[in-house]
């Protein structure tokens, strides 16, 4: 299915895209009080508004009577009161496509193309802005680049929930993470609730990383508008081995706020050490090092929660000791790294 906009072909999605952006620079023109450059003109009954092939130099609203839009002699569509149109010219620097006419007399509001212009600029930096904020509530990939989180910022979609509409369903297959603009959301497990997200909150992102069926039903409570992050948008923003680029920079993040190893290691050693690194998933209540045992791995928290942990950390011989009583609290995903790695592929160095 497509639809016909302004003499060009384009599909609903870009139609509603369009619509959305043309109602957001109206809200701008009377946020910002610059009514100075929206003019006001009437025509008569049969007038041409523009022709087929002419420049594209406004932007129109229609505040009263009917319009028609010919594209090769046939009538494509009727704009009525309060219509826009004339954008796409503007946006693209082409020619107009399409021939206007006036069915009725016609009271138009007429925006100057340059304007019009400043005002798209002005909201897409707004909402480019506003997408990386909330990128950087998410901890798994506020350590991207600053170049990664803008093509990532570039490419994720805002969609909206109803009341009691279900986002992620318990048990199906998981291909997308959310992060709440604006709502809230019930997180349930058979039914019962275990606990609600508010604004900022964000989910589903376990299976960004892991291929893993959900685990609880989400639901929106009213209407809740979320960013949604989905692996096809990460593989185009950071390429098909995004999982591993996520991971590497928490991976990186961890070592760098950490004075040992940013004093010892510089960043080429940082990517030959993650090599050796290994996302594992651990269950609640599961021992990850056990008292009295000794174990020569780091392991780097990326989810989830642990508790009594008692951690003394020693240097010899090139390895690290590590002694820790410590448990899960609920499903947890490491990367683990054996120590023992990096002395042979370091050496002396280390």
């Amino acid at each position: 299915m497509i639809t016909i906009f302004s003499g060009f072909l384009i599909n609903p999605n870009q139609y509603i895209e369009f619509t959305s952006l043309i109602f957001k620079c109206l809200m701008i023109l009377k946020r910002q009080m610059i009514l100075k450059d929206l003019f006001e003109f009437l025509m008569e009954k049969g007038r041409i508004l523009f022709q087929e092939n002419d420049d594209g130099k406004y932007f129109y609203i229609v505040k009263s009577g009917i319009l028609e839009l010919l594209i090769k002699g046939e009538r494509k569509k009727l704009f009525k009161e309060w219509d826009c149109f004339g954008e796409l010219a503007l946006l693209q620097k082409c020619k107009r496509t399409g021939t206007v006419k006036c069915l009725t007399e016609v009271e138009l509001f007429v925006l100057d193309g340059h304007v019009f212009r400043d005002l798209v600029k002005s909201i897409n930096q707004n909402k480019l802005k506003e997408k990386l904020f909330f990128i950087d509530m998410i901890p798994m990939i506020r350590s991207l680049d600053n170049i990664q989180k803008t093509n990532l910022a570039k490419l994720i979609e805002l969609v909206e929930f109803d009341d009691q509409e279900k986002i992620i369903t318990e048990g199906a297959a998981g291909d997308r993470m959310y992060i709440i603009k604006d709502g809230i959301v019930s997180c349930r497990f058979r039914n019962n609730e275990i606990r609600k997200l508010y604004s900022k909150d964000f989910f589903g992102h376990n299976s960004i990383l892991i291929e893993c069926k959900r685990s609880l039903d989400v639901i929106s409570i009213g209407k809740t508008t979320c960013y949604e992050f989905s692996k096809s948008t990460l593989m185009e923003a950071l390429g098909s081995t995004y999982k591993e680029t996520i991971l590497f920079s928490i991976f990186k993040e961890c070592l760098l706020k950490n004075k040992f190893f940013s004093e010892i290691f510089n960043e080429n050693q940082f990517e030959r050490m993650f090599e050796y690194f290994e996302l594992r998933t651990y269950k609640n209540q599961e021992i990850i090092y056990q008292k009295g045992i000794k174990n020569k791995k780091i392991v780097i928290l990326i989810e989830g929660n642990i508790i009594n942990v008692l951690i003394r950390f020693f240097f010899k011989y090139f390895f690290f000791v590590i002694k820790i009583i410590l448990k899960t609290k609920e499903n947890n995903f490491f990367i683990s790294l054996y120590i023992k790695a990096l002395y042979l592929l370091l050496g002396k160095n280390f």
